[in-house]
């Protein structure tokens, strides 16, 4: 029991919810902290202006961590709904993994991934109709009890790491904007760079999340096959 919690908390919570809400605080203070800085600055000079304003007092770190967590659930719940739409669009029902997209050669999944992540979102405000296409199928509903540990185990050994991925993902997209942002204070230079770096980071990060969860919903399927096939 102890050992669940264990890595409930530290897998599911501190790097799935608290560390992608974390990262996405401070990138969003950024710009403007950014304002109080002198011109040319550099990115340590920004990153300094931002941890002085946040990890100063006690209270400060407090408020820092409630709203980090905050939106590392928001974050949770955004790419959960977009799952649910892209595997119950009417258009082509199908697993995630076998969208167009992820049909194409990595490296070009790779090049065009943050972009892709930005059209997931708009596709699911424009094409939504009704929360019945928002809603996951959750496979457990169909396990047999002698099965469960077996369930556990992929969500332990899935899930976590594919929500820490994803979630990341997301953090460091609306990173880029963050830095570009702050360029009238920070170093043209500097700042070009790290947008490269966070667009490269979260095209990896979008990518190693869905390879997660397309494991695990692959896994899971196979279970409730298995399970199916037993005799009662």
């Amino acid at each position: 029991m102890e050992k669940e919690f264990l890595s409930s908390f530290t897998f599911g919570f501190l790097m799935a919810q608290l560390f992608p809400g974390a990262l996405t605080l401070f990138a969003l203070s950024a710009p403007i902290l950014a304002l109080g800085i002198a011109p040319n600055a550099s990115l340590a000079d920004l990153a300094c202006a931002v941890c002085d304003k946040w990890f100063t007092t006690p209270t400060r770190v407090v408020l820092f961590l409630f709203l980090a967590v905050g939106i590392g659930m928001f974050i949770h719940g955004i790419h959960w709904m977009i799952l649910a739409w892209l595997e119950n669009r009417a258009d082509s029902p199908r697993p995630v993994r076998q969208l167009w997209f992820h049909r194409m050669p990595f490296w070009t999944q790779l090049l065009l991934a943050p972009a892709w992540m930005v059209v997931e979102i708009l596709w699911l405000l424009v094409a939504v109709r009704g929360l019945d296409k928002l809603t996951m199928e959750e496979n457990v509903s169909e396990l047999p009890p002698e099965r469960f540990e077996a369930f556990e185990f992929l969500q332990e050994f899935y899930l976590y790491f594919g929500q820490f991925y994803a979630h990341t993902a997301y953090a460091l997209l609306i990173s880029i904007p963050c830095v570009l942002a702050s360029l009238g204070r920070v170093r043209p230079g500097e700042c070009a760079w790290a947008a490269a770096l966070l667009y490269f980071a979260a095209a990896v990060f979008h990518l190693m999340g869905r390879v997660q969860l397309a494991s695990l919903f692959k896994a899971e399927r196979k279970l409730l096959d298995h399970a199916a096939r037993e005799p009662r």
